[in-house]
This record gives structure tokens, sequence and C-alpha cells, in this order.
């Protein structure tokens, strides 16, 4: 019967010369250091590309809306437009008339033109999601409607303002002011849409 018998380990040999004997393991433990640096490297460079790719979905989404009118002879509408690449969703909305919110089609109205008729149509802003490309008329007086020319001379007196808060998918939210519009300010990123009590619901 053969036994196998193993060969014993055979450990560097020392030549007796100090700097030989320690280069070896130190140059081990060098390329060791090089090998944990490389990786950690590599690690760090896959995380940017991860964080750089996920601004690019977000830049690739992000909404922007614009609120302007469209006036006409027979027709005066408000509108808000989204002239972004992704969707935005309406989280707030107040219409002011000199400077007080008014909660509904009739109070606005009742403030401009002191009326309360409703051959108006309109829509209800907030919770409103716009896709990118779309505009939304959220008030739209057309010919035979007594409010037409009143509303038309009051938002042109800027008399009439409307002011949403609108956010992206990915959660990002904004604050638009047609004043702050016509005056060419962008609108002004905020972390969340307050929700007051005079949010217009027509």
């Amino acid at each position: 019967m053969d036994v196998e018998i193993e060969k014993p380990h055979v450990h560097h040999r020392r030549l007796g010369i100090p700097w030989y004997d320690l280069a070896i393991p130190i140059a081990a433990l060098f390329i060791s250091f090089i090998s944990i640096y490389i990786a950690w490297h590599h690690g760090k460079v896959m995380q940017e590309l991860v964080h750089q790719n996920e601004r690019l979905v977000q830049a690739n989404s992000l909404p922007f809306v614009q609120l302007y009118s469209n006036n006409g002879p027979d027709h005066f509408t408000l509108v808000a437009a989204n002239f972004g690449v992704g969707p935005a969703q309406i989280r707030s909305a107040v219409i002011l008339v000199d400077g007080r919110p008014m909660p509904s089609l009739a109070d606005v109205l009742e403030a401009c033109c002191a009326m309360k008729e409703q051959r108006i149509s309109k829509s209800n802003l907030r919770g409103a999601m716009i896709r990118a490309g779309q505009d939304m008329p959220y008030l739209d007086a057309t010919a035979g409607s007594p409010a037409l020319r009143p509303l038309a001379i009051l938002y042109d007196a800027h008399r009439i303002e409307t002011r949403i808060c609108y956010c992206s998918v990915f959660g990002e939210c904004w604050v638009r002011s047609s004043f702050d519009q016509r005056l060419g300010r962008d609108p002004r990123q905020v972390k969340s849409c307050p929700i007051g009590p005079n949010q217009y619901r027509d």
C-alpha cells in the first residue's frame, strides 16, 4: 500500500541580505494597497456614474409651467401650460383679485365684475396633472359673457394674479406666479407645496 507523503512547504529562503529579505514582503504589501485603492476608486467612479445617471433622468423629467392669458375680441382665457420635458402635478393654486385670494369662480366674478353669471368655462387647477407640451385653460370667458371685457381689463392692469405650486414626478416642487412671469422671473424652487385655506377650487 502506497502512502502519499505531503511535501513540506518551502518558505522563502533568506539570503542574509537585509534589504533583499525585506523587499519581497514590502512589494507584496504595496501591491495589496494598490489593489485596495483600485477597488475603492472603481467603486467611487461607479457611484458617480449612478449619481450622474439619476441627475440626467431628473433633468429629462423636469416640468416648466407658464401662466398666461389668451385674449381676443371674443374671448378671455387664462391658461397654465407645461413647456418642460416632464409632467407637472399642480399641488396648490390660488387666484387673487387686488391681492385677495378668491376660493371660487363666483368670488372672482363678484370681486372683479360685481356679477355672478356662470357663462364661463372653468377647470380646477389644484390636483391637475399637465403633461409635457400640454396646456390647460382654467378660466375661459367667450363671446356673450358680460364678464369678458372686465376680466381682460383687470388682468391687463395687473389686478388678477394666479399663484400655483407644482411638482415633478420626482417630488421636486416650484412656485410660479403670473406676476413674476410677467417680470421674466423663473419659478422658485421649494421643498414642498403649501396648501392654504384659500385654494381655488373651481
